[in-house]
């Protein structure tokens, strides 16, 4: 009984020490993998100032919130044409993180997003034209970008949509594509 007790507390040191072993490698990985994103960040590579901006703006294991040094690298990421980056930058700037809010930089950023297909760009720019947030309340602008957002699967621009046909805002009144 006493040999399978310590064959079993042997067995369990072993796997923790493993585990632990594996712990410190990972976060030693993910630390060379911050360096050389970052060094490809500085160098102008988009993919890596996209990723860089995302680590500050979630934060995680190695890299601290933060939601400024998010927005200088989306804004770095999306002066290079990158649509996710640009949506992230109009998410920024319509909530006041990390940037003054500026409703009118949150719709160019979009924007520019949204013409490149994003579909949560189109959602969020067809509900600051609902809304009047930023540019002059367009109904019927609303109604296009959720359905450019609607065409993709976006639920939520379906609901809007729905809800535009059902009430007559922007489209012709019509229960059956409500």
């Amino acid at each position: 009984m006493t040999f399978r007790k310590s064959s079993l507390m042997s067995k369990l040191i072993s796997k923790l020490s493993l585990s632990l072993f594996a712990a410190l490698l990972s976060v030693s990985v993910m630390a060379s993998d911050f360096d050389d994103t970052q060094r490809l960040a500085n160098q102008g590579d988009a993919s890596a100032q996209l990723e860089l901006a995302i680590m500050y703006f979630y934060g995680g294991v190695g890299v601290s919130q933060d939601y400024q040094k998010a927005a200088e690298w989306y804004q770095l990421a999306a002066n290079q044409g990158d649509a996710y980056a640009q949506y992230e930058l109009g998410y920024m700037y319509f909530n006041g993180e990390g940037v003054r809010q500026d409703y009118q930089k949150a719709v160019e950023w979009y924007q520019l997003a949204a013409n490149q297909g994003h579909a949560q760009a189109q959602f969020n720019l067809g509900y600051m034209y609902a809304h009047g947030e930023g540019v002059s309340q367009d109904y019927q602008k609303a109604a296009e970008l959720y359905q450019l957002a609607a065409n993709q699967g976006y639920a939520d621009a379906q609901y809007n949509l729905g809800w535009m046909y059902h009430n007559g805002k922007g489209v012709r009144a019509c229960h059956q594509l409500a």
